[in-house]
């Protein structure tokens, strides 16, 4: 399974020029942390640009970013599969972190070449200068 994270361009921190950490915490309801299952996307044929325009407009900024998750969770997490408010059948909730646990986990492991901006509908992958170009704008 390859999850990614949406990530919003407000939280892109200009002076330590990288995502905060804030990014990757437990929702304020307590179910978890919001994941889309890229797998998943691919075995519905849409193109993953393209499915989060449709299931998440609300919660996605402009450039539509998102963080291709390492396969190495921490053992301690587990990945449910949760429908969104949206109807996404690729949803996914990841439990069983707390919020400083996935904090670590989040700046250990989010480095710019696993994060993905889509342009003109397709992911394109990033690395220290593209983000900082984009974003310090």
């Amino acid at each position: 399974m390859e999850l990614i994270r949406l990530l919003h361009p407000r939280e892109y921190d200009k002076h330590a020029k990288r995502f905060r950490s804030s990014c990757f915490t437990n929702s304020s309801d307590k179910t978890g942390i919001s994941l889309i299952d890229l797998t998943c996307v691919r075995t519905r044929r849409t193109p993953v640009c393209l499915h989060i325009e449709r299931y998440y407009p609300g919660v996605v900024g402009e450039p539509i970013t998102y963080w291709r998750i390492p396969a190495d969770l921490p053992s301690d997490a587990q990945v449910e599969e949760t429908v969104s408010d949206t109807g996404d059948p690729c949803h996914r909730q990841l439990v069983g972190l707390s919020n400083n646990r996935s904090t670590k986990f989040f700046k250990r492991s989010c480095r710019p070449e696993d994060i993905r901006i889509c342009q003109d509908g397709n992911p394109i992958p990033c690395n220290q200068q593209s983000l900082e170009t984009i974003f310090l704008q």
